[in-house]
């Protein structure tokens, strides 16, 4: 039984490489359905391994929760170079590719009898005798603070700037199944299960309801991703009357992507970048010597529609940083021509402003309408502005918000048609709203404790009020500010599965 299982689980295991060698990044309910295949075989190889009486299966599991691991940290790395055009890097891809390998070597070993037999503790068996358990309790400890503060506390979405609750999920089963597997070794006593589970356990109690907890707080907002997008599809159809099909055959075709949760988004499509290109220089006064640049993202293929979005960035922040990157090139790769501005923000790199002033936001406000005037005339072949749309997010929201309902703006002297705005976790709370008023995407975390989530609220209902029904609310449950930095972590993909959808009918 023990032979036809280990064959079985090495053909399973060979699929699993090859569909991690051909998944060429297409976003479909296949594509999900395979990625938990592969993470099934892997969870039972890794329980195959733990009751292996196999010597090499002591060095085969860390190794594979390292190789988890090491897939976590360089997705902490997420690619922000102009050249990379995924959102992860491809170690990442390579750690994950290389688990069932070192599965299958492994199996294949134990059909052998390679291995198997009394084991000899190394001096690095018996230190991690001496140190596991106090590590094993710290890190859990801290597994369960950190969802604690995830779900419970108001603020935000550290964790997701730099990995997806995926990570913590997968992370979380490999080092528990890892730990007990390396515990029951360096005691030497495979055969004995029932003693040693009647002996520890207290200590499996509480390992149980640490992990547990920690777990459950990082899956809450997977469990909430149906009731999220039943809202949104409710809400988008109460707009545009549509199915719930993705606007376009290249569009995304599901909210949620497990291989991209784990490999990233890719932008396939050919898109050219010009930085650093100058479009305000103030002359006089207290921002005497100020000069605004803004970075292009412009799609190659002859046939682009080359609406233009105009991204604004948030707080602390500049043109073309982070997760806003994959989104210009995303965005260029599908057509859209994507001007990523400075604005005249104090953080802002190499625009002279001044040491002693303080944030101007009129002079924010008046510098997306120089860019219209500079743009109308200059970037006329490269962009569509009678398509125009603007994205900002945090303060960016705010300054795009603004602009539109309480600023006088002046765009339309530029032949600039604004069909819509996307303010992301940001808006203004005294928008003025008519029944003329531009199409909205408000996107907002439900557990945002840096901006307003009531303020997103409000502005659909003062749309309702002016009996203008083009606003639509994106609500993220369990997530706080900057929900979205991770590229291809939850809020990130439900935010893109609704923002092509909402570009595509307008533009």
């Amino acid at each position: 039984m023990r032979k036809k299982l280990a064959i079985a689980m090495v053909i399973a295991n060979s699929l699993v490489v090859v569909l991690f060698a051909l998944y060429s990044g297409a976003v479909s309910v296949a594509g999900n359905a395979a990625m938990l295949v592969c993470l099934a075989v892997l969870a039972t190889d890794l329980l195959y391994a733990v009751f292996a009486k196999n010597v090499v299966g002591f060095w085969v599991i860390p190794a594979e929760a390292g190789l988890f691991l090491l897939s976590y940290f360089a997705r902490q790395n997420a690619s922000v170079t102009l050249e990379n055009v995924r959102s992860v890097s491809w170690l990442n891809a390579a750690a994950l590719f290389a688990m069932p390998l070192l599965a299958t070597a492994f199996l294949v070993l134990d059909l052998t009898g390679v291995g198997r037999g009394e084991i000899k503790l190394p001096f690095i068996a018996r230190l991690l005798k001496q140190v596991l358990s106090p590590v094993l309790l710290v890190g859990l400890f801290a597994f369960a603070l950190l969802g604690y503060d995830h779900v419970y506390n108001y603020g935000n979405s550290y964790h997701e700037y730099t990995t997806t609750r995926a990570d913590f999920l997968f992370i979380a089963m490999i080092f528990a199944i890892s730990c007990i597997f390396l515990r029951e070794f360096i005691k030497n006593r495979q055969g004995e299960w029932r003693d040693y589970l009647r002996q520890g356990v207290s200590v499996l109690v509480i390992f149980a309801l640490l992990s547990g907890f920690g777990t459950l707080c990082y899956a809450r907002g997977y469990f909430s991703l149906k009731t999220d997008v039943t809202g949104a599809e409710a809400e988008y159809q109460a707009v545009f009357g549509e199915s719930s099909k993705a606007y376009g055959s290249d569009a995304r075709a599901v909210p949620l992507s497990l291989p991209n949760l784990l490999f990233g988004i890719c932008h396939e499509g050919d898109y050219e970048v010009i930085r650093d290109v100058p479009y305000r220089t103030i002359g006089e006064g207290e921002f005497a010597g100020l000069h605004l640049a803004y970075d292009a993202f412009l799609p190659t293929a002859p046939d682009a529609h080359r609406s233009a979005v105009i991204m604004l960035h948030g707080s602390g922040g500049d043109k073309t940083e982070g997760n806003k990157m994959h989104l210009n090139k995303y965005l260029a790769s599908k057509g859209y021509a994507v001007y990523d501005l400075q604005v005249g923000d104090f953080n802002e790199k190499n625009t002279g402003y001044p040491e002693d002033a303080q944030r101007d936001w009129d002079l924010m406000l008046a510098s997306i309408d120089a860019f219209f005037a500079y743009a109308a005339r200059q970037e006329s072949e490269n962009a569509n502005f009678d398509s125009t749309f603007l994205i900002g997010s945090s303060m960016g929201g705010f300054l795009a918000t603004d602009y539109m309902y309480n600023y006088e703006h002046n765009y339309q002297d530029n032949g600039v048609d604004i069909r819509g705005i996307v303010p992301l976790y940001g808006v203004v709370s005294d928008a003025e709203i008519d029944k003329n008023s531009v199409p909205v995407l408000i996107y907002i975390g439900d557990h945002d404790g840096t901006v307003s989530v009531w303020d997103a609220y409000e502005l659909r209902e003062k749309y309702r009020e002016a009996a203008n029904n083009n606003a639509i609310l994106l609500n993220v449950s369990y997530a706080g500010h900057g929900c979205d930095s991770h590229f291809s972590s939850r809020g990130a993909q439900l935010e893109l599965y609704y923002l092509e959808r909402f570009l595509g009918k307008l533009r």
